[in-house]
């Protein structure tokens, strides 16, 4: 199961990166419960300095990056849409 720090979780919430799937578990945004897992211990171990020497496992960390970020910059436009066809209350 995928653990976040409180931090994680901080950082995650703001950048509009988390979600919940059917099972009621937290993923990344346009991820499964299992890429997510993947991509979180990647990113945890890219910030420990620690790179990966597979370069298989380099590629299929990005791709699921991209997938990731994609779906994320979705959202993030989604809100904005929303937000500027909200009625003013001034």
């Amino acid at each position: 199961m995928v653990e976040l720090t409180d931090v994680e979780r901080h950082c995650y919430n703001e950048q509009y990166a988390l979600t919940t799937d059917n099972e009621g578990r937290t993923v990344l945004v346009g991820l499964t419960y299992e890429e997510t897992e993947i991509l979180i211990e990647h990113r945890r171990k890219f910030a420990q300095n620690i790179r990966e020497r597979d370069p298989d496992k380099k590629k299929y960390a990005a791709a699921l990056d991209s997938k990731h970020e994609k779906v994320r910059y979705e959202v993030i436009g989604a809100m904005a849409a929303l937000q500027n066809n909200a009625p003013s209350r001034h």
